[in-house]
């Protein structure tokens, strides 16, 4: 919804979301603390060790994701209060991101406090979920975050991706799930994060007997 927006609530938004626009394709914001646009972001040793290990399971299938990916944790956005993490592309590590097909230089993995307060397997599931986003931006580009694909493309692909490579029972995950199977009349395209049942269709019929 960003291109709707006023010029006023989008930079509201925009700075609430701690994000920079580039100008032209290129920031021109110098990196002070690098906090990637975000001042509340601290980097995280153990999240970042996790994260590495899903990179590298899902490079071993789509190829080398060809940015760098940095993990910690940051207060909870205004606008995401029920979020466990977030990822996003950046050009640089000010927190510009741009409106160009470009490969980010940058994915940005947030835990928030809501994820802080799970198990290391929620955590971890959550990760991989996230860190699948970094390679839906590789795929797409860097316009991928502000004008991307239906909810149940992004957010059904990674939850579908994330159980293939961490299959836990995390009960918020096998929540999207049961939400596919017990509303088989609902649309496919008004689907979000419970599109992960036809991307489990879609393996079915791919997998040979």
């Amino acid at each position: 919804f960003l291109s709707r927006l006023p010029a006023r609530q989008l930079r509201v938004v925009k700075q609430r979301l701690g994000i920079v626009t580039a100008t032209h394709g290129v920031a021109h914001v110098a990196c002070v603390l690098c906090d990637y646009g975000d001042p509340s972001f601290k980097p995280d040793a153990v999240l970042q060790a996790t994260a590495n290990v899903w990179v590298a399971d899902y490079a071993a299938q789509l190829g080398p994701l060809g940015m760098s990916v940095v993990v910690g944790t940051a207060d909870q956005p205004t606008t995401e209060q029920t979020a466990v993490a977030d990822a996003m592309p950046l050009l640089d590590d000010s927190g510009a991101y741009g409106s160009s097909p470009q490969t980010p230089a940058i994915c940005r993995v947030r835990m928030f406090p809501i994820g802080l307060k799970t198990d290391a397997e929620g955590q971890g599931w959550a990760l991989a979920h996230e860190i699948f986003h970094c390679f839906q931006y590789g795929i797409l580009g860097a316009r991928a975050w502000s004008a991307r694909p239906a909810n149940w493309v992004m957010e059904g692909l990674a939850t579908w991706a994330a159980f293939a490579v961490d299959p836990v029972m995390y009960p918020v995950a096998v929540k999207k799930i049961l939400k596919y199977t017990d509303n088989p009349y609902w649309s496919l395209f008004q689907r979000s994060y419970d599109g992960v049942g036809f991307w489990l269709h879609l393996e079915d019929a791919a997998r040979p007997f």
